[in-house]
């Protein structure tokens, strides 16, 4: 699977249970790169989609478990070190940005690589970069 979260400067994903932020060229980017897949979501996840987008999601509270190889997964309030070792790529988008945060992303980035670097710019955010790596 290809895992995407969306962290802030010191890698924060969650405040008290919700997300930090969103925006929707982050979900415009993610939908282009599913191309003619399902975007693998959480039911929390799909709610930040319009209706009018749901259509190209797989929702599922187990999406992690039930997407396969080469599925993008996007993910906000699940946990990814269990599944890890499923894990092909990583796609973060960095906020740029310093939020409060309960809950940090679980993956040390030791032994994947940085292929791919690209700023651009957000809705919500004047920049966002978005880091691709792989193993």
């Amino acid at each position: 699977m290809i895992a995407a979260i969306c962290l802030d400067d010191r890698n924060g994903t969650l405040f008290n249970g919700r997300r930090q932020s969103m925006d929707r060229e982050v979900r415009r980017v993610l939908l282009e790169m599913a191309g003619d897949k399902p975007l693998w979501v959480s039911p929390y996840t799909a709610g930040q989609f319009p209706q009018e987008e749901r259509s190209r999601l797989a929702v599922s509270p187990q999406f992690l478990d039930e997407a396969g190889p080469g599925d993008l997964c996007f993910v906000e309030e699940a946990p990814l070190a269990p599944v890890e070792d499923q894990v092909e790529q990583l796609v973060l988008f960095r906020w740029n940005r310093h939020y409060p945060s309960d809950r940090t992303f679980d993956i040390s980035l030791e032994g994947w690589n940085l292929i791919s670097s690209q700023d651009f710019p957000g809705h919500s955010h004047p920049n966002i970069t978005m880091e691709v790596y792989s193993r």
